[in-house]
């Protein structure tokens, strides 16, 4: 399972009561002894720790932190949690498929843990065969686009290759207006110097150097 290039985390917490029923009755947890965790099987309070990873496309934005925060919090409600016999991995698996309704087509990875204490980690592939990318220049390469379920690694890490791309040529194109913006500033501070002194000389400025960027030569 490969985790993807960029991801966002955002982190909250809940009250919840849950319980274990199985504690109160197996004699491998209600021991009697220093091991025993029967107290596990009746209802007991924890503070639920969230920190849930989510893959993203690009730099700028893709999922708002405080926007995704607040979703996954109002998907509880207010007061504490009923949680019933559920687990750490329980709970982040029903967190899960509310995640992927509303961001399919993404890595995702949830940890929740009691207290702050103890707790588990759940890691999820992107699976679904249902994108939002559409109409985006994303849009190509749904892992799953024929909808049977399976999913081909390679047209999977093919989507990110080419999502990568696009993301290298922003940069190259922001790196490509830093570099005129250079150079503008050059001859507008060789243009100043020449107005205050009609004797200075006219030539070639030496630029900087950026990688792959070739000689410069100004008439």
């Amino acid at each position: 399972m490969t985790q993807p290039n960029k991801i966002i985390f955002v982190t909250f917490r809940k009250e919840g009561v849950h319980r274990y029923p199985a504690a109160a009755t197996d004699p491998k947890l209600a021991t009697g002894d220093w091991d025993d965790v029967s107290f596990l099987g009746t209802d007991h309070r924890h503070i639920f720790h969230f920190r849930v990873a989510i893959e993203v496309f690009h730099d700028d934005r893709d999922i708002e932190f405080i926007q995704f925060k607040r979703w996954m919090e109002r998907l509880y409600g207010h007061g504490e949690l009923q949680l019933d016999h559920k687990s750490c991995e329980m709970i982040a698996d029903d967190l899960y498929h509310e995640i992927n309704a509303k961001y399919p087509n993404r890595w995702v990875q949830i940890e929740v843990s009691e207290d702050g204490e103890n707790g588990a980690v759940s890691t999820y592939e992107a699976i679904t065969n249902v994108s939002n990318l559409n109409g985006t220049e994303f849009e190509h390469h749904n892992p799953d686009a024929n909808g049977d379920g399976a999913i081909d690694a390679g047209e999977l890490d093919e989507m990110r290759k080419q999502a990568q791309a696009i993301l290298d040529k922003r940069r190259d194109e922001a790196s490509n207006a830093s570099l005129l913006e250079q150079i503008k500033k050059l001859l507008e501070e060789q243009e100043a110097r020449r107005q205050l002194n009609p004797f200075y000389p006219i030539g070639q400025p030496t630029f900087p150097q950026w990688p792959g960027v070739g000689d410069i030569t100004i008439d």
